[in-house]
């Protein structure tokens, strides 16, 4: 990317008409409604217009965590918007990835680690601290907002989990429908 030509930008006119064609072709094929896991303010500002222009493709907004402190100061919560076009979780990112053998296990991966010669390589820890992640769980719970956080190894995933309990502890709320996305590595306890 850095050592080629610039990527072009699409006008305003151009992203419209792509996203148009693109759920079109959804509606086409039977799907009624999306997801979107990365969402920022842009995005649904292009969502509206669509919407607005009378697209009827369901669409359920997931806004990315560092928008968090913006949606909170507006009073705005998971199920804000309306049958086209809602707001839905806040996502997370809290740990690595499982295909890229970074996310974070109690056992070792099943690899020699090149530094030491030994199967002791166990990912790459979370950069949020335990603390950390239940506090801006606790907040985000607080509010209203349904958390969907990615994280794929069974020890982000007891992180995790501890601090969703934290969080319902702290402000018990019914029907809050947290979740982890990917939960690649679960053990029965975990389960």
């Amino acid at each position: 990317r850095d050592g080629g030509p610039p990527m072009p930008e699409a006008s305003r006119k151009e992203e419209l008409e792509g996203y148009q064609r693109c759920f079109q072709e959804f509606m086409r094929k039977g799907i009624t409604s999306i997801g979107d896991a990365s969402v920022d303010p842009g995005k649904i500002r292009v969502y509206q217009e669509l919407v607005e222009a009378g697209m009827p493709l369901r669409i359920n907004m997931m806004i990315r965590e560092k928008y968090f402190s913006d949606l909170k100061k507006l009073n705005i919560h998971t199920k804000f918007g309306n049958s086209r076009l809602k707001i839905g979780p806040i996502k997370v990112r809290h740990g690595n990835s499982l295909s890229g053998r970074t996310c974070w296990l109690y056992e070792p991966y099943e690899r020699i680690n090149p530094r030491t010669g030994k199967k002791d390589y166990y990912g790459i820890p979370p950069a949020r601290s335990q603390e950390k992640l239940t506090e801006l769980f606790s907040d985000i719970h607080a509010v209203g907002f349904q958390i969907a956080v990615h994280s794929n190894g069974d020890r982000e995933i007891d992180m995790v989990l501890n601090a969703i309990e934290k969080a319902l502890q702290k402000t018990p709320r019914e029907d809050h429908r947290h979740r982890i996305e990917h939960c690649s590595i679960v053990s029965a306890r975990i389960l």
